[in-house]
């Protein structure tokens, strides 16, 4: 099994990032993922990674892909990060695979993905369900590009309208935090600032990175909308 690819912030490279593949969680929905590699990856200073060799698909079905951490250039780690790319079956998964994980590709995952979704460890359905949740991969699919982590992708059916747009700047609010050195919740940084207005009321628990506060945009797309629009940067 080959599979390469890079991590983007952006147009910059992160490097150091911890790079897992996963496969879904197939008790319930929102149940547990499986990581798959046998030893820790992480990207070079050109955000570059590989895993051929690391992992089988023998007993995986759907597989994503996750970069957590790594320093998108700035001189420094940033603990806030987390990045996504839905890649559907495992089995698909061929020596020409390339894989970008951005911004774009993470909404893109994250949004498809909602229903079956708790946390970037834990994507999944019941069997009921195995088939709709396979569609919701190749929804993730033509949102956006898994090579290139560009919006739209392919696959999508004649006469659809995929919403780039909307894609794309929801991708350059979360690179506000993405391309920093992280910060706190509800600090003046562009992640506490992040945290703080995807959290959903005072009751719930604060999200702890990126994928976790599209997460909770995603359930609650009314949330803190001219806010958060501003915190995407003119670049």
């Amino acid at each position: 099994a080959v599979i390469t690819g890079v991590v983007h912030g952006g147009q910059q490279p992160v490097s150091g990032a911890t790079i897992q593949l996963y496969t879904v969680g197939t008790s319930a929905d929102g149940s547990t993922s499986t990581p798959l590699l046998t030893q820790t990856v992480t990207t070079d200073a050109s955000g570059n990674f590989s895993i051929t060799g690391l992992y089988s698909c023998s007993s995986a079905t759907l597989a994503y892909i996750v970069a957590t951490g790594g320093n998108p250039g700035i001189g420094a780690a940033n603990s806030d990060l987390a990045l996504m790319t839905a890649l559907g079956p495992c089995s698909a998964l061929t020596a020409n695979t390339f894989v970008m994980i951005n911004e774009v590709t993470t909404v893109a995952a994250v949004y498809a993905l909602t229903p079956y979704m708790t946390s970037y460890t834990a994507i999944g359905s019941g069997s009921s369900d195995a088939q709709t949740l396979a569609a919701a991969f190749a929804l993730a699919a033509q949102y956006a590009n898994t090579g290139t982590g560009l919006s739209p992708g392919s696959g999508a059916p004649a006469g659809t309208t995929i919403p780039s747009s909307l894609i794309n700047t929801l991708a350059d609010i979360v690179s506000a935090c993405v391309n920093s050195a992280g910060g706190s919740f509800a600090d003046s940084s562009s992640c506490g600032q992040l945290l703080a207005l995807t959290t959903p009321g005072s009751s719930a628990t604060p999200p702890l990175n990126t994928i976790a506060a599209l997460l909770y945009l995603a359930q609650n797309p009314a949330l803190n909308t001219s806010a958060l629009y501003n915190l995407a940067v003119a670049s």
